[in-house]
């Protein structure tokens, strides 16, 4: 019987690191998409600076990039996500390395 609570231990904890795993490579992924459109930002609002003679455009840009740089500003946001997610697959990790060596023990 504690050969099977131990194995049950084991198997919940690698589903948590399954889950975990995918939340951290969705996170990246989002990251990827927030990091190149803070380029695009970055390189909309120099094309921007670089058309001073004429505002109309300017403000037609600026206010097309607004979600944008609402978006980009949130990466930091995600890059704090990132890390929490990372510790907690180590610490899964960890757990799991501890239910597997009791498992094989037959504890």
């Amino acid at each position: 019987p504690t050969r099977l609570a131990a194995d049950a231990g084991v198997i919940a904890i690698q589903a948590e690191l399954r889950r975990l795993q995918t939340d951290l490579a969705e996170a990246r992924t989002q990251n990827r998409e927030l990091t190149a459109l803070q380029r695009e930002l970055e390189q909309a609002l120099e094309a921007v600076v670089s058309q001073e003679p004429n505002p109309m455009p300017q403000v037609i840009v600026i206010e097309g990039l607004g979600t944008h740089a609402s978006s980009a500003a949130s990466s930091v946001a995600d890059s704090e996500e990132l890390q929490s997610l990372h510790q907690q697959i180590t610490e899964l990790q960890a757990q799991l390395a501890v239910a597997e060596g009791r498992a094989d023990a037959g504890e």
